[in-house]
């Protein structure tokens, strides 16, 4: 009695690697076909390589005589790759574009690069980057995964989705920080287009939004980012933050200090001369 227990808890009458109980019990295969789908792969064999044994178009075959669309062939994986380089194109022109504009407002560079280059080079750059974060957004439209939709690509905290970034980061709160981000930076831009308009004071005032323009986006890239775990990704946010930090300080030190320290050598040496007049007649 026990032994037949055994023999039919362990009986394989068509030879697949499966055994007749776990056909019917579990994989709802057929115990007498040693291919139940017709596909020409045995059902032990499609469990084991994780297709369906049901289904005679899910099949390790049939994905190997399939010509390869590429990744422009495939609408998912076109838009989910256009997405991520876009996103890296940007924030490396984004990162220049902020090096140049630090540089043009920094005296102590004037030497190294002229004023005019260094404007043209901030202006170009940044433009560029503009159109490299639209191709980056609109290519998420076509993307399966995302699936974003507009009102969820304009409107911060729209966006709502059950699955975390590849960090493990709330992704309607990073996609909250681009959108944030894009807003500043046509601020930006459309006043540095239109300074010749504007009062000098104001358009000062205004590009101070560069400062959390540029957080945003560092924020938005290093937590949703799916490349955000590589070690050149990183590497790469350290080199922005690190030489865009540097430059925010030579320029408060050429602004501020070096001024002061100016103007405080002039009166110190005038006030030597005077005393020596003094003391000479």
């Amino acid at each position: 009695m026990w032994s037949q227990s055994v023999m039919a808890a362990i009986k394989d009458a068509d030879l697949d690697n499966l055994t007749d109980e776990s056909e019917i019990t579990v994989y709802q295969t057929d115990p007498a076909l040693f291919d139940t789908d017709g596909d020409g792969a045995g059902d032990g064999e499609e469990v084991v390589s994780g297709t369906n044994p049901l289904n005679p178009e899910s099949s390790r075959l049939l994905d190997l005589s399939r010509t390869d669309v590429g990744i422009f062939g495939n609408k998912a994986q076109w838009a989910w790759y256009v997405g991520r380089s876009t996103g890296l194109l940007a924030f490396i022109l984004l990162t220049f574009g902020a090096v140049y504009g630090l540089v043009m407002s920094s005296r102590i560079f004037q030497k190294m690069i002229s004023g005019a280059v260094a404007y043209e080079l901030h202006r170009t750059l940044s433009w560029v980057a503009l159109g490299a974060v639209f191709l980056h957004v609109g290519s998420f439209f076509f993307d399966d995964f995302l699936r974003i939709r507009l009102v969820e690509a304009v409107i911060p905290g729209v966006l709502k989705r059950s699955f975390t970034s590849a960090l493990g980061y709330d992704m309607g709160l990073a996609v909250a920080f681009g959108i944030a981000g894009l807003y500043f930076m046509l601020i930006l831009l459309l006043t540095s287009e239109f300074r010749a308009r504007i009062s000098q004071r104001v358009w000062r005032r205004t590009h101070y939004v560069s400062f959390f323009a540029y957080i945003t986006f560092v924020l938005h890239g290093f937590m949703a980012g799916s490349d955000s775990g590589e070690t050149w990704v990183r590497v790469l946010y350290i080199v922005s933050l690190t030489l865009v930090s540097l430059l925010i300080v030579i320029r408060i030190f050429s602004r501020m200090i070096v001024p002061k320290w100016r103007t405080m050598k002039t009166v110190s040496n005038s006030q030597s001369s005077t005393e020596s007049s003094i003391s000479n007649s």
